[in-house]
C-alpha cells in the first residue's frame, strides 16, 4: 500500500494488485536476491559471510548505488514521500539483482583465480541486501527483522543511521539456510 498509493491522497485500491506488489516485489524481487546469494555465499564460503580485501573491494561494488538510495529514501522520508521511499528501496534491490546477474559468480566460481572477485561480489550483494532491511525497518518492521535475522545482522543498539554505510556487515559470521522472508499471497480465486 505505501508504495502504490500517495501519502494523502485518495487512492484506488485493488486487491489483485496488491497480491501482485507483495509477491513481485517483496517476495521475487527481494525475497530471491537474499535467499540466492546467501546459498551461493553457504555454497562457496564455508556457510559463511565472505572475507574481502577491502583495498580491492570498493571498485567492484554498489557502494555508490546504496549511497545515492540512501540520499534519495531520506529526502522522500523527510517529505512524506513514503511512496518514493518504497520505490528508492526497490530500485536498490532491482539494481543489486542485474549487478548479480552481469557478474555471474557462478560462471566465476569455476576458476579458483576468480574466488576473490566472487567474495567481493557475494560480499556487496549481501551487503546491499543488509541495506534494505534497515531501509524497510520503518515501513516493514517485520520483514526487516526476517532480512536481518538472515544475515545474522541486527544490531538494534547501534544507531539506524549508521547502519545504513556500505561495508557494515561482519565478514565470517555465519549464514543458516535461507528461509523466505514473506510468504506469497494467493487470491481465493486463484487457488
Amino acid at each position: 500500500l505505501l508504495k502504490d498509493l500517495r501519502f494523502g491522497n485518495d487512492g484506488d485500491f485493488q486487491l489483485r494488485r496488491f497480491v501482485d506488489i507483495v509477491n513481485n516485489d517483496l517476495c521475487n524481487t527481494i525475497g530471491n536476491l537474499l535467499n540466492r546469494t546467501i546459498s551461493m555465499s553457504r555454497k562457496w564460503f564455508d556457510c559463511r559471510v565472505p572475507s574481502i580485501n577491502r583495498n580491492h573491494s570498493e571498485k567492484s561494488c554498489l557502494k555508490q548505488e546504496i549511497d545515492a538510495t540512501i540520499k534519495a529514501y531520506i529526502k522522500c522520508f523527510d517529505n512524506l514521500d513514503i511512496q518514493g521511499s518504497c520505490m528508492a528501496i526497490l530500485d536498490l534491490a532491482t539494481k543489486s539483482n542485474v549487478f548479480l546477474n552481469e557478474k555471474a559468480p557462478w560462471k566465476l566460481i569455476k576458476d579458483e583465480e576468480n574466488k576473490e572477485l566472487v567474495s567481493i561480489y557475494i560480499y556487496n550483494i549481501l551487503d546491499s541486501t543488509r541495506i534494505i532491511g534497515y531501509l524497510l525497518k520503518p515501513l516493514l518492521p517485520k520483514l526487516s527483522e526476517n532480512i536481518l535475522h538472515q544475515l545474522n545482522s541486527d544490531k538494534p543498539s547501534e544507531k539506524w543511521l549508521d547502519q545504513l554505510k556500505w561495508g557494515r556487515l561482519d565478514e565470517l559470521i555465519e549464514l543458516e539456510e535461507p528461509k523466505p522472508i514473506i510468504d506469497k499471497l494467493v487470491l481465493e480465486e486463484d487457488k
